[in-house]
């Protein structure tokens, strides 16, 4: 709701999808081509692999490696200009981490477990600057740390954020909303 009303480009089933189960995603992906693509969900890792928990056709849970899900996304051409993975372990797999699996300019994702409530501050924070202000990832993740009052984030509910941000990009080239650039 938030994106839709600082950019009226930002329609659900044109320039926006949600996809909840693995079949959808991976039959979705191609077609649309995005630019930015966002996971928010269960990530759960072991000292081998990490895994992000999709649901199936069924609505059951489907475990998904994240091997699998980086060669998804990395057969788009071109590829997404930013990939968040907003989980629980996206970056504790150590090589086979989001991360490290992604190919994409900016790849965003959590180190540690993450609390709900401020996974969701952090993310939507995140993309009103990047998608509304037209503010590179580095840059915007910063803002959402210097925003903690003002998202009403605890310090408690700082220290559980833990994102990594893997920056493959020289120049961010965005162009801001003109809705938002008031503010």
């Amino acid at each position: 709701t938030m994106l839709r009303s600082g950019d009226k480009l930002m329609e659900r089933d044109k320039n926006l999808r949600l996809v909840k189960d693995w079949d959808k995603f991976m039959k979705v992906l191609p077609e649309f081509k995005p630019h930015l693509i966002y996971y928010y969900g269960h990530g759960i890792s072991n000292k081998e692999r990490g895994f992000l928990l999709f649901a199936d056709a069924q609505e059951k849970r489907k475990d998904v490696a994240i091997i699998d899900f980086a060669g998804c996304v990395n057969k788009l051409n071109p590829p997404p200009f930013l990939v968040y993975v907003n989980c629980c372990q996206g970056d504790a797999a150590g090589f086979l981490s989001v991360g490290r699996q992604v190919h994409a300019p900016a790849v965003l994702t959590n180190r540690t477990k993450a609390i709900i409530p401020a996974a969701r501050a952090q993310a939507m924070a995140f993309w009103e600057a990047v998608i509304l202000k037209g503010q590179s990832p580095h840059r915007a993740l910063q803002q959402v740390y210097m925003r903690t009052a003002e998202l009403e984030l605890s310090h408690a509910d700082v220290r559980w954020m833990t994102p990594v941000l893997y920056g493959h990009y020289h120049d961010w080239k965005a162009n801001p909303s003109k809705a938002a650039k008031h503010w």
